[in-house]
């Protein structure tokens, strides 16, 4: 399974130390070279998941996330907003 992350939460900081030995030029240029590294892989197409529940509304059941009504069975996923409902059921 694919690992994803926040690159903005990468701590530069940390990788400068990751070369220090005393020698500042090859500290350096390590450095520049993990940073290209990270900075040339290629951004994944992800978003959050949402998690949502069905809730009884009237005759119909409704989206948590979204307030989408459908008077139809209960579905793992919200047709509308994409939800994961597998965390709950109608009425919960």
């Amino acid at each position: 399974m694919a690992k994803y992350i926040d690159a903005d939460l990468i701590n530069y900081k940390q990788i400068e130390s990751w070369g220090s030995d005393g020698n500042t030029m090859r500290c350096d240029f390590e450095t520049v070279a993990y940073k290209n590294e990270i900075d040339a892989i290629p951004a994944a197409d992800v978003r959050p998941v949402r998690y949502g529940k069905w809730a009884k509304h009237g005759w119909s059941i409704r989206c948590s996330e979204c307030g989408y009504d459908t008077p139809f069975t209960v579905r793992n996923f919200c047709p509308n907003c994409g939800a994961d409902m597998r965390g709950g059921e109608a009425g919960e």
